[in-house]
C-alpha cells in the first residue's frame, strides 16, 4: 500500500520522539550512575603553593608536542615571567600556561597556577563532539583525532575551562589543540609526562589516579 504524506510525517515523527524519549532515558541513567572510574587511570596530582613560576612546564609542553612547523624558543626565554601580567588560557602552541595572582597573605610572594587539560573523568569536550574526534582512553588521557575533527570546534564551546584551542596557523589543516597528557611519549606508564619531568620544584605527581587521591 502507498505511504501518504501525512502519513510518512507522522511515522517519522513518532520515530523521532522515540529516539529523544531513548536519549533522554539513557542520559538520565548515566547520570544517575555516573561515569566508570578505572583503576588503572592516570592522573598528575598538581601541588599549586609550591609552583614558583617558573613556566618551565610551559617549555617543556611546547617542546614535548613536536610540531612540524614549529619549534619552542630556548628555555631561558621563559624566565621573562611578562607575560603573567594578564591571565592567559592555553593555545595552539602552549598546552600548558602559568597564571599569577597577587597573594593577599604576602605580597611580595605572588601564587602561581598551572593551566592545562584535566583529563576530565566525563569530559564535556567528548560529549559535545559529534564525530567522536576525542576519546578517553582506559589509562586516564582525552586524546584528539585530527582524522575525524569536522572543525565545528563544540569541543571549545562545552569546556568549562576553556582548554580547546583552534590552530589557525595551518589554514589547510587546523586542528583543534590541548594536552594529551603526553599520551604519545608514555605509552607504558614507565616514562612521566614532560611537564611533570622538567619541574625543577617536583610540584606534580604522576600516578594512578586512585592512589594520588589517597596521598
Amino acid at each position: 500500500m502507498a505511504l501518504s504524506r501525512r502519513s510518512f510525517f507522522r511515522t517519522v515523527g513518532a520515530i523521532g520522539a522515540g529516539g529523544v524519549a531513548a536519549g533522554a532515558a539513557s542520559r538520565e541513567a548515566r547520570a544517575s550512575s555516573g561515569p566508570a572510574v578505572s583503576d588503572d587511570l592516570m592522573g598528575v596530582l598538581v601541588d599549586i603553593p609550591k609552583c614558583i613560576g617558573c613556566r618551565r612546564c610551559e617549555y617543556a609542553c611546547q617542546d614535548a608536542a613536536d610540531y612540524a612547523d614549529y619549534s619552542p624558543p630556548s628555555v631561558d626565554k621563559f624566565e621573562d615571567k611578562s607575560v603573567m601580567d594578564q591571565p592567559r588560557r592555553p593555545y595552539p602552541r602552549s598546552h600548558t600556561v602559568i597564571n599569577r595572582y597577587p597573594n593577599p597573605q604576602d605580597p611580595a610572594k605572588p601564587l602561581y597556577n598551572k593551566f592545562n587539560c584535566l583529563h576530565c573523568i566525563d569530559p564535556a569536550c567528548l560529549s559535545a563532539c559529534i564525530v567522536s574526534a576525542f576519546s578517553k582512553q582506559s589509562d586516564g588521557p582525552v586524546v584528539y583525532n585530527p582524522q575525524r575533527c569536522m572543525g565545528c570546534r563544540y569541543c571549545m564551546i562545552a569546556c568549562p575551562f576553556e582548554i580547546p584551542s583552534y590552530d589557525y596557523h595551518m589554514p589547510l589543516t587546523p586542528q583543534v589543540r590541548k594536552c594529551n597528557l603526553c599520551a604519545h611519549l608514555v605509552p607504558d606508564k614507565q616514562a612521566v609526562p614532560a611537564c611533570v619531568k622538567i619541574c625543577p620544584e617536583e610540584v606534580m605527581t604522576y600516578g594512578k589516579r586512585s592512589d594520588l587521591l589517597c596521598a
